[in-house]
């Protein structure tokens, strides 16, 4: 289905973004959808964009270590490559934006609020010192959106340099924790924007 949203003639011009809370990490079934599913997009020669929650620990307290996962990803800089804010249960939380690849060269952005309280440990919820389900919500669906946006603000300007023509991003939510990322640029004015309004939605849960 993807694949037939984006013209063949167009498919390296137009970003397809992969959205869950667990990708990298191989903790479930969604991940290895998702692992499968990007990897088979890409051979397919589409834009494909992985983003994901960058969590800082395990359950069991120990660091996360993206570079040292069974499908591990290029290490991260130790400073962002992007920052920015986003207001969750009502006030600006500062974001760090972090960039990396997989083994097959696939793009990864990873994300994390610089307080560390939000983004933690994967569904390690309601718990003391912890976010809620619906905090954790909260956070990781607006910065979904407000990374996607920078990013593809940045693709325009590129494309414009070279000659060539943009083309709204397909961003696909899979999972019930990303599914708000479709409805906030309808109700909140800071996601109304060209690149948002745009964009094809696509929701999986």
């Amino acid at each position: 289905v993807l694949a037939a949203l984006v013209p063949d003639e167009n498919k390296a011009e137009r970003s397809t973004y992969l959205v869950a809370t667990e990708n990298s990490l191989l903790k479930g079934g969604l991940s290895r959808v998702m692992q499968y599913l990007s990897r088979d997009l890409n051979r397919k020669h589409l834009k494909v964009r992985i983003m994901e929650p960058r969590y800082r620990r395990q359950v069991n307290g120990e660091p996360l270590l993206y570079h040292e996962l069974p499908v591990p990803l290029r290490p991260f800089n130790e400073k962002a490559d992007y920052e920015f804010t986003v207001n969750v249960e009502g006030k600006d939380i500062k974001v760090l934006g972090f960039v990396s690849e997989n083994d097959e060269g696939i793009p990864v952005y990873a994300f994390q609020d610089e307080a560390g309280f939000y983004i933690q440990v994967l569904y390690y919820y309601d718990k003391p010192g912890h976010p809620s389900v619906f905090q954790v919500t909260e956070a990781i669906t607006k910065a979904t959106l407000k990374f996607i946006d920078i990013l593809e603000q940045k693709e325009q300007e590129r494309l414009k340099a070279a000659g060539k023509t943009w083309l709204p991003p397909v961003i696909a939510l899979n999972d019930g924790q990303s599914v708000a990322s479709a409805a906030w640029p309808l109700v909140i004015k800071e996601f109304m924007t060209a690149v948002l309004l745009l964009a094809v939605f696509m929701v999986t849960t």
